[in-house]
């Protein structure tokens, strides 16, 4: 598998980390990935605080999904930082939106999903504590696209089965969530 890593920053709390894990075909199929992320990016510049910037690494890295390491990678063409546009008052940087990434594969019981999360949300975007249906409906459509089934496929990585599975849905909330960072 390929992992794509966005970098966002411009305020307190940042470096925030967005991972995409995708199959692994070839070069074209790499570049055709951060194609896709930096689209979703830029879709999401108008919803997100304009002090944040966006970097999609262009170092793609080859994953093995049964033990986690790199095993080669690709350089795809670097699209630059992508800047946020939302002028509005940023709603607190902890307060986040989450999505989920279904898979329809079960283990012991349980689906197993993947978990998007979009920081740097803006006032505007806040329906009286909740997320706006406009966010919702962005939010929604954008990683629609991220996921389309074409080559190449959005996956979720499982460390603990040692294995990856194809996103076949997408799911948003009807709340705001948190993000709480590995160090607290």
């Amino acid at each position: 598998m390929i992992r794509i890593r966005t970098v966002l920053t411009g305020v307190a709390g940042t470096p925030w980390y967005s991972n995409f894990y995708f199959e692994d075909v070839d070069a074209g199929t790499a570049q055709d990935a951060y194609d896709r992320v930096v689209a979703f990016w830029q879709a999401m510049a108008p919803a997100l605080d304009n002090q944040v910037s966006a970097s999609v690494d262009p170092f793609v890295p080859k994953i093995n999904p049964v033990n986690g390491e790199i095993t080669g990678s690709y350089s795809v063409d670097d699209f630059g930082p992508i800047l946020m546009t939302n002028t509005n008052v940023a709603l607190p940087y902890q307060t986040q939106y989450m999505a989920g990434l279904s898979t329809n594969v079960y283990l012991g019981g349980r689906e197993l999903r993947g978990r998007f999360f979009l920081p740097g949300i803006c006032q505007d975007n806040n329906a009286n504590g909740i997320p706006s249906s406009e966010l919702r409906s962005l939010v929604t459509s954008k990683l629609e696209d991220v996921a389309d089934p074409a080559s190449p496929t959005l996956l979720v990585w499982s460390r603990k089965n040692g294995a990856v599975y194809a996103v076949v849905s997408v799911r948003t909330s009807t709340n705001f969530s948190v993000l709480r960072s590995r160090r607290d």
